[in-house]
């Protein structure tokens, strides 16, 4: 593994991949951003699965306004998203017939009685609910997203299922004609059932890029001993921005063995302003990865030319193959959770040449 040095003059590294995007997490954020770019929806969050079990009524009853209540669960995304898909997942123990509507909305708070962010009118498909926001933006923030289905007490009684484990804050509930002896206000669903989250899927596409990336090589082919340099332009078209930034190059599939990495391929992160660098595995969990740049402010409307973000001699005995190079940025802290999910990424560039 000699190869792998450093020799570059002020920000480098070199690493070789096989662009097998289901290979490694960080080749996953970029084919999300691909999709989402490009107007695909794709999941926001996905809390389908984790069943406690248990399920809460989420209903609006005409005949019995004082047990009209809803529950609520908590959501964040780190930049604008176009709003496509809600899926609700529930349990029916009445007549879906008797629906008089079904209902969403994305709130600013727990609040049955506040105007939604967002409001839709969806359909009952067996025992969930399903709606179309219909691409509605939505700005970068934290969210309630709550459901229900209007019914009156005759029809029996829909259900939201309840989930675990909890991601952002607990679910609420809210019963404000406090029919059912809690109170007006929203409460913890602690305070009903149990600690818990609500089971649902949101999808979403980018509202538009938040960031512009690109990145340049100077050469498609390298041979050993020649020079190879790496230019990055941001473009920030909206107001100033904090981000992390993520510089790496992934290796090849044939090498992950000798890195004890298997077939999940090889990442060599550019970290701390091109001052170090670091070798992870495809599969390494994601809060692993380090930064080129942390907490780094673009200015509103900035056009920013880095010419040489990495300048290296490219060192005999490199392996020969498809060298990926990927600039990446996320809102501060987003992969802290262990994950990759799609309000994590604000931008993406891409670029690959041929080691000979």
């Amino acid at each position: 593994m000699g190869w792998l040095v450093v020799v570059a003059t002020r920000r480098e590294v070199n690493v070789e991949v096989r662009v097998r995007i289901k290979a490694t997490l960080f080749l996953m954020a970029l084919a999300l951003f691909a999709a989402q770019s490009a107007g695909q929806a794709a999941v926001i969050v996905d809390q389908s699965s984790g069943a406690t079990g248990r399920f809460i009524g989420s209903q609006e009853l005409p005949d019995r306004p004082e047990f009209s209540a809803s529950a609520f669960d908590d959501f964040t995304i780190g930049t604008a998203f176009n709003i496509t898909f809600l899926r609700v997942f529930g349990r029916e123990a009445g007549l879906p017939a008797a629906n008089v509507a079904v209902v969403a909305g994305i709130y600013a708070s727990p609040d049955l009685t506040a105007i939604p962010i967002l409001r839709t009118i969806g359909t009952q498909v067996g025992a969930n609910l399903v709606f179309d926001f219909g691409g509605a933006t939505l700005p970068a923030g934290t969210y309630w997203v709550g459901a229900y289905v209007v019914r009156p007490a005759s029809g029996g009684q829909w259900l939201w299922n309840l989930r675990l484990p909890i991601v952002g804050s607990q679910a609420r509930w809210h019963n404000p004609g406090d029919g059912f002896g809690l109170g007006t206000s929203a409460i913890p669903l602690g305070d009903v059932l149990e600690e818990a989250d609500m089971a649902f899927i949101l999808e979403g596409n980018l509202a538009t890029s938040s960031l512009s990336l690109t990145l340049a090589l100077n050469r498609d082919a390298v041979e050993a001993d020649e020079n190879l340099q790496l230019s990055a332009t941001i473009i920030r078209p909206g107001g100033a921005v904090s981000v992390t930034l993520y510089l790496a190059i992934v290796l090849p599939g044939s090498v992950g063995p000798a890195f004890g990495c298997g077939g999940t391929g090889v990442l060599v992160f550019l970290a701390n302003r091109g001052a170090d660098f670091a070798v992870r595995c495809g599969s390494a969990p994601p809060e692993t990865f380090p930064a080129y740049a942390e907490n780094l402010a673009i200015p509103a409307g900035a056009y920013l030319n880095l010419p040489d973000i990495l300048n290296l001699t490219w060192p005999a005995g490199a392996p020969s193959g498809l060298y990926t190079f990927a600039l990446v940025a996320t809102p501060p802290g987003a992969f802290a959770d262990g994950s990759i999910d799609a309000q994590d990424l604000l931008g993406a560039g891409v670029d690959t040449l041929v080691a000979q």
